[in-house]
């Protein structure tokens, strides 16, 4: 039997056009021929680069068409984390492997220029109309910003429809609905997910877990974050509204920064795991970090 493809549909393609296409053409069972334990350490740089770059997009996505942006408390078995690791490693060594291939890049770049053709022409007239200058007079770096912007918005377009596709959203009520002691890592200090299902497990609102007072998690940034066991159910709920707040207002770059704090990573590994060129750039966003949360105290 014949496998139906979107491209013979007449007419505008749908969300559920596209769920129903993946269900009958699952490409998470599709195999990347790029082999990290073959790459040289440059290959291995930009692989990296280009997961990270997709976790982020990913977790900015899905938080906002579920309000979950992490997967952070969350362990490999839990059905969300095995999906977003699945298409990570698929989608950054399928990255790798047009690096090889310019025909098939240069298609590639051909199809996304004529979609966002119209969209380049619009930002162009904007920034014209802003700064009172010609197109022919705007300087390459002024293209370039507004090209990256186009390129941004795009990308945040695709990988929405990538997590509707695969029912993420349905997947992240399923999650909440059905969880399991499994699905929550145990290696996570302040597991937040995990303590709220632990209260609805044992239908208490006692401190489930090792929870930190307000003071001990502005003071978690000079090391990694200490334990202090918290007797008043009331203030670690107001610790983690605190830091649900936090979170929501800085971006994900910041945000994954504050995760590996919490997981005790040093902030030399951090700089060498984002590819920051020095831990001193680490410790300016921690200070940031830690004035947002002093600043959402207040």
């Amino acid at each position: 039997m014949k496998k139906s493809s979107l491209l013979e549909k007449e007419g505008p393609i749908t969300i559920e056009d596209l769920k129903a296409n993946f269900k009958e053409n699952d490409f998470t069972t599709m195999k990347s021929k790029f082999n990290p334990k073959k790459a040289s350490e440059g290959e291995l740089f930009l692989y990296g680069r280009a997961k990270t770059i997709f976790q982020q997009s990913w977790n900015e996505k899905m938080g906002e068409l579920t309000g979950l942006s992490s997967l952070f408390n969350f362990s490999d078995d839990s059905p969300l984390v095995s999906l977003e690791k699945t298409d990570e490693t698929l989608v950054s060594g399928i990255v790798m492997e047009l690096r090889e291939n310019e025909e098939a890049l240069d298609r590639i770049f051909d199809s996304y220029c004529k979609i966002t053709e119209e969209r380049c022409i619009e930002e162009i007239a904007k920034h014209a109309e802003e700064t009172g200058k010609d197109p022919d007079d705007m300087t390459e770096e002024e293209l370039e910003t507004i090209f990256n912007r186009v390129v941004d918005e795009f990308l945040g377009k695709m990988m929405s429809l990538f997590l509707q596709t695969q029912s993420v959203p349905e997947l992240v009520e399923l999650q909440k609905s059905i969880a399991t002691h499994e699905d929550f890592s145990e290696t996570v200090v302040q597991n937040f997910s995990k303590i709220d299902f632990d209260r609805k497990w044992t239908h208490s609102r006692s401190a489930a877990g090792a929870a930190l007072s307000l003071d001990g998690l502005i003071e978690a940034f000079q090391d990694a974050i200490p334990v202090e066991p918290l007797d008043n159910a009331t203030e670690e709920v107001e610790l983690i509204d605190l830091e649900r707040k936090v979170l929501e207002n800085i971006n994900e770059t910041d945000k994954e920064i504050y995760l590996l704090k919490k997981q005790g990573y040093s902030q030399n590994e951090i700089a060498e795991k984002l590819g920051f060129k020095s831990a001193s750039a680490v410790s300016k966003r921690l200070a940031n970090i830690k004035q947002n949360f002093i600043e959402q105290m207040l």
